[in-house]
């Protein structure tokens, strides 16, 4: 149950914290803050008047796709400590990622204003600045390490080790369950990779075609690469294992889908 908790406070931890400072830490108005942080929008304060990163003014609907993805990057670490964790103590850590390490992370990478943006057109970072297209490195690597750390600091699950330091086999409880939430998170890459372009058309009216070329890539890009970690996984496990092995598989699909995200709208189908 205790697990199962943690899974529901995520994404009601996450959207409170989101809403009174996460937000606007991350972006605030669009063109305003400094380089670490933004400066403005903290509880949706004169939301109307504010410029979300669709380029429009008061856009709901960007509030609600950016908090999906300040959950994700909460939720990711629950696995890697699940069973070890102090209740109190996971909420905590809930509570200090989305609402301060998660929101910086993305005003430095995503800001027009970030030290570490690509879209910072007054002094990117090597001229260029980083690109990370729908967060391979904002999302998906700020919860890995978080994960990372957390599972330094509790140690093991006991029984993961023998005596002698071997490591014990500890398989999941339903291979069914696991193809299930495989099959859920490859239909929500569609959202997370192509909606990344914030916008289908253009606010303008004109320029529409280039957020359909861009989406359509990322889609195509994101299907190869989940696809090519799948026949990757199930070949290198057999020539290791003699077997072949669905949870492999299965995490071969996600390792695709993640490696993908910084570079969906730009990489050529072959290198995805």
């Amino acid at each position: 149950m205790n697990i199962l908790l943690q899974t529901i406070l995520d994404a009601a931890v996450s959207a409170i914290c989101w809403y009174l400072v996460g937000y606007g830490l991350a972006w605030g108005d669009f063109n305003s803050g400094n380089p670490f942080i933004s400066e403005a929008g903290y509880a949706m304060k004169d939301w109307s008047m504010i410029t979300t990163p669709s380029g429009a003014k008061g856009r709901w609907s960007d509030w609600f796709f950016q908090w999906a993805f300040a959950a994700t990057a909460t939720t990711i670490p629950a696995g890697a400590v699940a069973e070890r964790f102090n209740f109190n103590a996971y909420l905590a850590y809930t509570i200090f990622i989305s609402a301060w390490v998660y929101p910086v992370i993305v005003h430095w990478v995503w800001s027009p204003k970030g030290w570490l943006s690509a879209f910072n057109q007054t002094n990117p970072l090597f001229g260029s600045g980083m690109i990370d297209f729908a967060g391979s490195g904002v999302v998906h690597m700020t919860g890995g390490l978080a994960g990372l750390m957390g599972c330094i600091l509790v140690g093991p699950r006991l029984g993961r080790f023998d005596s002698n330091g071997q490591p014990v086999d500890m398989p999941g409880h339903s291979a069914t369950l696991v193809v299930l939430g495989t099959c859920l998170l490859w239909f929500g890459w569609y959202g997370f990779n192509p909606g990344s372009t914030i916008n289908v058309v253009a606010l303008t009216g004109t320029g529409s075609s280039n957020f359909f070329l861009t989406s359509g890539r990322a889609a195509v890009t994101t299907t190869l690469a989940g696809a090519s970690g799948v026949l990757t996984a199930l070949i290198t496990t057999f020539v290791r294992h003699k077997a072949w092995d669905l949870i492999s598989v299965c995490n071969g699909a996600l390792v695709g889908f993640v490696s993908i995200t910084s570079g969906a709208a730009v990489v050529e189908p072959w290198a995805a």
